[in-house]
C-alpha cells in the first residue's frame, strides 16, 4: 500500500461514521412516529351549574321549586374511544321558603357515551343512592314539609357537548335530570305522604381531564 493510499483511509471511515450514523438517528425517528406514547385512560370532570328543585308525592295539590346551584365531579376511567364511566358526586345546598336548610347528594355510578369518536355530542346516564336532608313538597300551595332526613335511589340522564374531546385537558357543556324517590314520609304531625320524588334538573359547564 502506497503512502498516499494511506492517507485515504481516515476520510473514507469518516465517510463510514457519518453515513451510519445517519442511518441510526432516521431509524429511531421513524420508531418514534410508529411508535406514539400510550394515552391515560384516566377520566376526572369537575363544574356545575345553575340548579331547579321540585317535588311531588302522591296527594300533593301545588308545585314548590327552588332555584340553587349545584356542585358535580366525575372520577372514572375510558373504557373506549367513545364511552367513560365513573362515580359521580352531585351536591346541591339550599333552603326551603322558611329557610330550613336542604342538601341534596347523589352518589352514582355513570356512564357517558360519544355516538362519534372525533365531536362532542354525548350522551350520559346512571344510578346510584341520593341523601337527603329536608325537601320541599307541599300538600297544598304553600305549605312544606317538617325537617327530616333520608335515603332513596338516585337516577339521572342527560346530554352536551364537549369541546376537543380528544385533548387531555378540555370543557363540556351539560344539561341532567336527576330523580330522587324517597319512597313514603312521615311528619313531624304523624301523617304520612305517600310517594315523595325530587326532581333536580341542572345546566352547566365542566372542565375534562383525561
Amino acid at each position: 500500500m502506497t503512502f498516499k493510499q494511506l492517507r485515504t483511509l481516515p476520510v473514507a471511515a469518516a465517510i463510514v461514521v457519518m453515513t451510519t450514523g445517519a442511518a441510526s438517528a432516521q431509524q429511531a425517528a421513524a420508531g418514534s412516529t410508529s411508535a406514539p406514547a400510550t394515552p391515560s385512560r384516566a377520566w376526572v370532570v369537575a363544574g356545575g351549574g345553575y340548579v331547579a328543585l321540585r317535588g311531588d308525592c302522591e296527594t300533593c295539590e301545588g308545585d314548590v321549586y327552588r332555584r340553587a346551584g349545584g356542585v358535580l365531579a366525575d372520577i372514572g376511567f375510558r373504557v373506549n374511544p367513545r364511552m367513560d364511566a365513573a362515580a359521580e358526586l352531585f351536591w346541591v345546598p339550599s333552603s326551603t321558603h322558611e329557610g330550613v336548610t336542604l342538601r341534596s347528594t347523589h352518589l352514582l355510578g355513570v356512564a357517558q357515551y360519544r355516538p362519534w369518536v372525533r365531536h362532542g355530542f354525548f350522551l350520559k346516564g346512571g344510578m346510584g343512592f341520593a341523601f337527603v336532608k329536608n325537601w320541599v313538597y307541599s300538600t297544598s300551595s304553600s305549605e312544606e314539609a317538617p325537617p327530616y332526613t333520608t335515603t332513596g335511589l338516585g337516577l339521572t340522564y342527560g346530554t352536551g357537548w364537549a369541546f376537543y374531546p380528544t385533548r387531555r385537558v378540555s370543557m363540556q357543556i351539560f344539561g341532567a335530570h336527576y330523580v330522587t324517590t324517597l319512597g313514603n314520609l312521615t311528619t313531624g304531625t304523624e301523617t304520612t305522604v305517600e310517594n315523595v320524588i325530587g326532581n333536580i334538573w341542572v345546566v352547566g359547564a365542566a372542565l375534562v381531564f383525561r
